[in-house]
């Protein structure tokens, strides 16, 4: 199976609305993907965020973004993160920490 493949099936899962597989599948994906795959970070981000996990949400938008700087869905993704997240502060935070944990890529 290719990253694509996997990526592909957490669409099908996501639209589905099942999130645990979805997520699943997009972490597969991530793993057999040769640059972290931004599209899958970012996707996985949408499905965090219809979980209401606004810090993983943005952790991964900030992945995505480090793999991808021109990704406007991850960047917008992002932006809605850091509007839903319980204080400023939180978001900041959790931005920090996708921030450091994509250095480690």
């Amino acid at each position: 199976m290719s990253s694509d493949d996997a990526r592909e099936r957490g669409n099908a899962l996501y639209a589905e609305r099942a999130y645990d597989a979805a997520l699943a599948a997009y972490d597969d994906a991530i793993a057999l993907s040769h640059d972290g795959d931004a599209k899958a970070r970012a996707n996985k981000a949408a499905v965090l965020m219809a979980l209401r996990r606004w810090s993983e949400a943005t952790a991964e938008c900030v992945k995505a973004l480090a793999i991808d700087s021109a990704y406007d869905r991850a960047r917008r993704r992002l932006e809605a993160c850091m509007v839903k997240a319980g204080t400023f502060d939180d978001a900041i935070a959790s931005a920090e920490r996708g921030g450091e944990a994509s250095a480690a890529l």
